[in-house]
């Protein structure tokens, strides 16, 4: 490398040189080399038949869905388990598995499954949400779409070795427009209010990017990505909007830290180490000790008030207890940090019947560990 490109690489680092002669090495697993002992549910008929369900879901699943509560379940928890079908059968190399599960991500291709719902052109003129708890949001319906995209991709991108070329195609057709329609349009805004399941879209970036082998995505994702979690995560600790959202302020601050430690997990596996990064490792880490002091004392955490334009009040809403959907939390933070959370019992009563997969970054951080 002559003198005055390696000027150039080390001046623009922190945005990352994006040169002719940069390499991007992506995990092949999405957020790991090889997945390895993953996933706890079998490809049986049981398992397959739940999956499968999603190609008879209705929009009505989401349309009927308010502010406060999302009727998201029936699909999510079908996508989480078709992934980690697909994290057991890397894990075991099984192809006879991979083809079952393939058949269905083909079946999905096939019928365009919920391209047609709502996308953010759609929803523009429905006015936001939150007009109070029961109001209606349009929002959730794109949202949850891509949430579902994100999950096929990645159950894709696990499975890329088993797929023959007639599904490749069928594949490179529907997710090219489903990312058009669902992903692209948000990802590159940073006008959401705080920091959600999904990194903001920036998970939906990495698959899609792992999926057509597209290095100029990856490290546009990752640049954009860091802005993003510098506007969001205060100096102080504190999430923006996240840490004010009323009687659930620490419920959506871990659920933010679960987020962004996942997504830090998929950076480093293809390249990108933002936990030692300058700006965002300190940031992150200050919200971990904010994730402490509220599992210590909610009274404590709480006294910084209110301020989110969103925020719950009332006894009868109220979330005192880390994330449920935060499976990834205590993990990383013991394996990176060296700090142990013991959570409330209430956030282990309700993390019951919590599909083995993470919702917010679509894997599961042991398995990280563990490849």
């Amino acid at each position: 490398m002559n003198k005055l490109l390696q000027f150039s690489c080390v001046a623009l680092v922190s945005a990352f040189c994006t040169t002719a002669q940069a390499e991007v090495n992506f995990a092949e697993d999405f957020f790991t080399d090889e997945v390895k002992s993953c996933g706890y549910s079998n490809v049986n008929s049981s398992n397959l038949d739940f999956v499968n369900e999603l190609l008879t879901v209705t929009p009505d699943r989401l349309y009927n869905s308010g502010s406060l509560t999302v009727k998201w379940n029936y699909i999510g928890d079908r996508v989480l388990r078709n992934l980690d079908m697909a994290y057991r059968v890397a894990s075991e190399k099984d192809e006879t598995g991979a083809i079952k599960i393939l058949d269905f991500l083909e079946n999905v291709a096939d019928n365009n499954l919920f391209y047609g719902w709502d996308d953010w052109e759609d929803i523009k003129d429905q006015g936001r949400c939150w007009k109070g708890p029961n109001g209606k949001c349009p929002y959730h319906h794109p949202e949850f779409v891509a949430q579902f995209f994100t999950g096929i991709l990645i159950s894709a991108n696990i499975l890329d070795e088993y797929i023959w070329p007639e599904q490749r195609e069928k594949f490179d057709r529907y997710f090219s427009k489903m990312y058009k329609k669902f992903i692209k349009p948000k990802t590159w805004k940073n006008d959401k209010s705080g920091f959600y399941a999904g990194a903001n879209y920036g998970i939906g970036n990495l698959a899609y990017a792992r999926w057509t082998r597209d290095s100029e995505l990856l490290l546009k994702e990752i640049k954009h990505r860091k802005k993003v979690i510098k506007k969001h995560f205060r100096k102080d600790g504190w999430v923006e909007n996240n840490s004010w959202r009323g009687n659930r302020d620490y419920w959506y601050h871990t659920l933010a830290v679960d987020t962004v430690l996942g997504y830090m997990l998929i950076a480093r596996a293809n390249g990108f180490d933002l936990f030692n990064d300058p700006v965002i490792g300190p940031r992150v880490f200050a919200s971990i000790e904010k994730t402490v002091l509220g599992n210590q004392s909610l009274k404590e955490f709480s006294k910084k008030g209110y301020k989110g334009h969103n925020h719950i009040t009332g006894s009868k809403n109220s979330r005192p207890h880390m994330h449920q959907e935060a499976t990834n939390l205590v993990e990383i933070v013991s394996r990176e940090y060296g700090i142990l959370i013991n959570p409330r019992h209430e956030h282990f009563w309700r993390q019951r019947g919590q599909e083995n997969v993470n919702f917010h970054v679509g894997f599961n951080a042991k398995c990280y560990y563990r490849s």
